[in-house]
């Protein structure tokens, strides 16, 4: 693949762009992947010498604006619904809707950061009720964690995701209840 670094004249402000050719489409045209705003020639030049190497590497993603709470409803539960058991799939569609579409759901799937879902975590086990009496408890926390990490491990392997940023968050550890003898 080849990529070009090249200076716009029109305008004032961010003059640098790159160009690559990807390829070719099914009906054999081919794709263009541009992108613009660069200060500089070698801002330019490293941001294309990235996507070469990840498209050599095939760990290439597609930019995407599909929010986390779209990605979620709309494509990976329908796609799991025939693989789990229909209790863990309710399991799955009231965790995620209950408390993960309300409160990240309008973040981009593709900007989801690990620092997101920690602050996720913390208001759920501060303020996570529904009837606002409350947080939830430190397991409800861990299952909510659990779902996103199978759910996000999912799009990295369908190739929406380059990586699991549930992997490298921090969920709460699981307090064991204080057992009165």
């Amino acid at each position: 693949m080849k990529g070009r670094v090249f200076q716009r004249r029109r305008g004032k402000g961010l003059p640098w762009s790159y160009v690559v050719d990807a390829g070719r489409d099914q009906s054999g045209r081919r794709k263009q992947r541009m992108k613009g705003g660069f200060r500089t020639k070698a801002d330019a030049e490293r941001a294309l010498r990235e996507l070469l190497h990840s498209l050599d590497t095939a760990s290439y993603v597609e930019p995407s604006k599909r929010g986390v709470g779209q990605y979620l409803v709309e494509e990976w539960l329908p796609a799991i619904r025939s693989t789990v058991k229909p209790t863990t799939f309710d399991q799955y569609r009231m965790l995620i809707v209950a408390h993960v579409q309300p409160r990240i759901g309008d973040i981009g799937l593709q900007a989801l950061t690990p620092a997101h879902l920690n602050a996720l975590y913390g208001e759920l086990v501060s303020s996570g009720r529904k009837d606002g009496q409350g947080g939830l408890s430190t397991k409800t926390v861990r299952h909510v964690h659990t779902t996103l990490r199978k759910a996000l491990g999912d799009a990295v392997r369908w190739g929406r995701l380059a990586r699991n940023p549930a992997s490298l968050a921090d969920p709460p550890r699981v307090l064991a209840p204080e057992l009165k003898v």
